[in-house]
């Protein structure tokens, strides 16, 4: 900050102006640091919100084998046929 000189008008302007300048440097470093707490946020909730479809996906594959061994175990019961059989050992070996 330059000091006062009462002879100089334009010493004046400066330190005005250097107080403006800090002024706005701290509210550039607020909005800045406003800007960084909502990324990291927002981050935040994408990550849980993929962690969440992640395990949803997984619970649904889950339940898809489920059905195809209950399936399976129901044919083999019934005496399916073998070709059928390989059908399906292919078909669960694909999904």
């Amino acid at each position: 900050m330059v000091g006062y000189n009462p002879l100089c008008d334009s010493c004046l302007k400066l330190t005005t102006g250097s107080e403006d300048q800090t002024n706005l440097h701290q509210h550039a470093r607020h909005n800045a640091q406003e800007a960084i707490a909502l990324a990291k946020q927002r981050a935040q909730d994408f990550d849980t919100q993929a962690a969440l479809e992640r395990k949803t996906n997984e619970a649904l594959r889950l339940a898809k084998g489920q059905i195809r061994l209950r399936d399976y175990e129901r044919e083999q019961a019934e005496g399916a046929p073998l070709v059928d059989r390989m059908c399906y050992l292919f078909l669960r070996q694909v999904a």
